[in-house]
C-alpha cells in the first residue's frame, strides 16, 4: 500500500475524494490560490497538504470544506458553500 493511500484511508476517504470537486454544495473551480477565501468563510478549518497528490484540503472538524490544486495540477480551488446561518463574510 502506498503512503498516500494509507493517509486517505485514515478518515475513510479515497484519493479521488481529496482531488475531485464533490459537486453539489461546492463552488465551481476558480483559478489561483484559495487559502484566504476559504479561511474567510471557514475560519475554524485546518489545512492539510498532500504533496504526492499536489492537493491541499481544508477540514472543519471531519468535514471537507475546501480543496486546492497546485503544482502539476495547475492552480485552482473550490470550497463548500457557506452555511445559511453563517454570520461570517
Amino acid at each position: 500500500m502506498t503512503l498516500s493511500r494509507d493517509l486517505c484511508n485514515i478518515g475513510g476517504m479515497r484519493n479521488c475524494d481529496l482531488t475531485e470537486r464533490p459537486g453539489k454544495g461546492f463552488t465551481p473551480w476558480k483559478k489561483g490560490t484559495g487559502e484566504a477565501d476559504v479561511d474567510k468563510v471557514w475560519c475554524a478549518a485546518r489545512c492539510l497538504h498532500f504533496p504526492k497528490l499536489n492537493v491541499s484540503c481544508w477540514f472543519d472538524s471531519s468535514e471537507l470544506v475546501g480543496i486546492e490544486h497546485w503544482g502539476r495540477r495547475g492552480d485552482k480551488w473550490t470550497m463548500k458553500n457557506k452555511p445559511s446561518d453563517c454570520s461570517r463574510a
